[in-house]
């Protein structure tokens, strides 16, 4: 439906559910997989909130170390371009190694 009226931000939110769907029942690739999908919306529209938490999402799923700190930067970058530090707390609450 939002593809066919063109509205781009309610598409990659309903990819974006899709993805958190597949999280939930474990399946991390398709999870990956509409991520990546919604992202590229987002960026598309230049929206940094959705753009942050769609890379958190990323970081949930990641195959790698490598992957999974690319996406945490990603996010803290789009969060931080909006001045959410509040964001960029709760994200380094969930990835800072523990102590």
């Amino acid at each position: 439906m939002y593809q066919r009226v063109g509205d781009l931000l309610g598409e990659a939110n309903c990819i974006q559910g899709l993805g958190d769907v597949a999280r939930r029942v474990s399946d991390n690739a398709s999870a990956q997989g509409f991520c990546e999908q919604a992202l590229r919306l987002y960026e598309r529209i230049g929206e940094p909130f959705s753009i942050g938490s769609t890379h958190l999402r990323l970081a949930r799923v990641a195959a790698s170390p490598e992957d999974r700190d690319r996406h945490i930067e990603a996010a803290r970058a789009a969060w931080l371009s909006i001045d959410r530090p509040d964001l960029v707390k709760q994200l380094d609450d969930e990835f800072r190694p523990p102590s």
